[in-house]
């Protein structure tokens, strides 16, 4: 990656993975290209945006929130990026400001998760979910989950989101817990609790299934795979990465991982890193 950076996000359109925002890229956008191995730089965010959310949908990137400094206080601002004209446009707040939150999309709406918001020397930790409509650029307020959390894992599997992991509250102790949301009824209901507890690890799905890769617990990070098997509610670690690695992105096209940037180390996650790495399942 052209910007070595940790705490941003990624997505997918036509199969180019977009990397946006993030602490040491804070306004920044590259794309990668895994058909060709290469970068190229998009139009610069108007803000920085640590720590921020993305999420795709009709070809459409939304970026949520984030924090315009290292511990400011976050933002409740969206933006929507076309990649088409490399244009930004901005669209309507989320009700409720929030950095280091997940974000999920489901039949075309996108759900925004946990995180934090508020004075950064006191934050408020947030059990809040709010969905937003591109359609319509409209927010919902949905059912919060059990507890506050940020830096969760989440990902979606046959309708319904997984969050797994994360912290209770800024430089606590990680969790193993995972909750799944049915948009279908809003309702929220426990899975089963990952191997170990696991915070700022990427998350995808392969096959129908999720795997988390790496983290970090007190001690610093990880380079554990864990595997999540939907159908049978059961966990299975897998072979460990041949590196370390925290806060850094995860996304799949074409049945392969891409695993870029982040960090090797616990806050404050110093070095960033720029490396891309791909992980492909073995027959």
């Amino acid at each position: 990656m052209p910007t070595a950076r940790w705490c941003f996000s990624t997505c997918v359109v036509d199969g180019v993975i977009y990397a946006i925002g993030g602490v040491g890229g804070a306004t920044k956008v590259e794309a990668y290209d895994p058909a060709t191995d290469t970068w190229t730089k998009g139009a610069a965010l108007s803000d920085n945006r640590n720590c921020v959310a993305v999420a795709a949908v009709g070809g459409k990137i939304y970026a949520f929130g984030g924090n315009p400094a290292t511990w400011g206080r976050p933002l409740a601002s969206v933006v929507e990026y076309d990649p088409s004209t490399d244009t930004w446009t901005p669209k309507a707040d989320m009700p409720t400001a929030r950095d280091f939150m997940s974000a999920a999309v489901v039949d075309g709406k996108i759900l925004v998760i946990g995180g934090e918001h508020g004075d950064p020397k006191a934050p408020e930790h947030l059990a809040t979910v709010e969905e937003y409509d591109p359609s319509t650029d409209t927010w919902a307020a949905k059912a919060d989950m059990s507890d506050t959390k940020l830096g969760t894992s989440t990902c979606v599997v046959d309708g319904k989101v997984y969050v797994m992991g994360g912290v209770l509250a800024m430089r606590g102790s990680a969790i193993a817990t995972v909750e799944v949301y049915d948009p279908t009824t809003d309702t929220w209901s426990f899975a089963a609790d990952m191997p170990e507890p696991t915070t700022g690890g990427p998350a995808v799905v392969l096959d129908g299934k999720i795997y988390v890769f790496g983290g970090l617990e007190r001690g610093g990070g990880r380079s554990t795979v864990f595997r999540y098997d939907p159908v049978t509610d059961t966990w299975t670690t897998e072979p460990d990465m041949p590196f370390v690695r925290t806060t850094c992105s995860a996304s799949v096209v074409g049945g392969k991982v891409y695993l870029i940037g982040g960090s090797a180390t616990e806050y404050p996650c110093r070095p960033f890193l720029a490396t891309v790495w791909e992980y492909e399942l073995q027959p």
